[in-house]
């Protein structure tokens, strides 16, 4: 094989490999055990989400939509559980409240992650709330969670670092 051949075929393994790296899955911004987070679904419920939210990105989001799912079933278990309704509730009382356009139907991620927010809210209310959360935080460190490293690195509880300069931003 001539130098050439071998450096183009060389230049495309590497080339695979790197774009192999750019995602869990093509397609997924996050993968948390057996659940995938699509960056469709992501950029939708961010795209509704955005006009009530300062300061947030879809990373931020992400990292609410990782960590959702044991928020509320905490809530529940320690008998403070949130209603889908009371979700949808928020989300349209924050509408209200910013004079923002009506929202005929909430994506299902946007609803668990107001969800979310309700159900932290009365676990910090809790006399228990510190063991609560020390409990949620040990569940959350024994999930396999992978990120798309487009939007940033899961360490901490969070995506807590920029993507790397390479990949463009998803926002």
């Amino acid at each position: 094989m001539s130098r050439t051949v071998i450096r183009t075929l060389a230049g495309a393994v590497l080339a695979a490999t790197l774009l192999a790296g750019c995602s869990v899955h093509p397609g997924v911004a996050a993968v948390v055990g057996d659940r995938s987070i699509s960056q469709s679904e992501l950029q939708q419920t961010y795209a509704q989400l955005k006009p009530m939210l300062a300061n947030s990105d879809p990373a931020n989001l992400l990292s609410g939509l990782i960590t959702a799912p044991d928020v509320v079933a905490a809530a529940e278990q320690n008998g403070v559980g949130v209603s889908d309704d009371d979700a949808v509730t928020l989300l349209n009382s924050i509408v209200t409240q910013q004079k923002l356009p009506a929202v005929s139907e909430w994506t299902p991620d946007a609803v668990l992650l107001a969800r979310s927010q309700l159900a932290a809210q009365a676990l910090q209310k809790l006399d228990q709330a510190t063991s609560v959360f020390a409990a949620l935080s040990k569940t959350l460190a024994a999930h396999d969670i992978q990120v798309n490293p487009q939007y940033g690195t899961w360490s901490g509880g969070q995506i807590t670092s920029a993507p790397p300069a390479w990949i463009a931003s998803s926002s």
